[in-house]
């Protein structure tokens, strides 16, 4: 993949089978879409729960100055990942660094 203005990631955070008892049931999926932005070499992503009780973090949208759209989604995707909510839940895909163009 060489500098694409759009990207997606789609993935879901589960509770693995053995689990924390506190967060049986534990599922949150989310969507995070990317694009170039402004400047050559920015980017900004957007992150979308697609449930309810999904946690989210202050923000929905995310910007980086340098990394375009791939630096982009993955500060959208860090930033789930290290909600509370979300610490010992296991993600699906387990491979969250490749993004899709669309």
């Amino acid at each position: 993949m060489t500098n694409p203005s759009r990207l997606k990631l789609s993935f879901s955070l589960y509770l693995p089978p053995g689990g924390d008892t506190a967060s049986v049931g534990a599922y949150h999926p989310y969507f995070i879409v990317a694009s170039s932005w402004l400047l050559g070499g920015s980017g900004i992503a957007t992150l979308i729960p697609l449930s309810d009780d999904s946690p989210m973090p202050d923000r929905i949208h995310f910007v980086s100055e340098q990394g375009g759209p791939a630096a982009a989604i993955a500060a959208a995707r860090d930033s789930v990942l290290g909600l509370p909510e979300n610490h010992g839940l296991r993600s699906m895909p387990a491979d969250l660094t490749h993004f899709q163009e669309w």
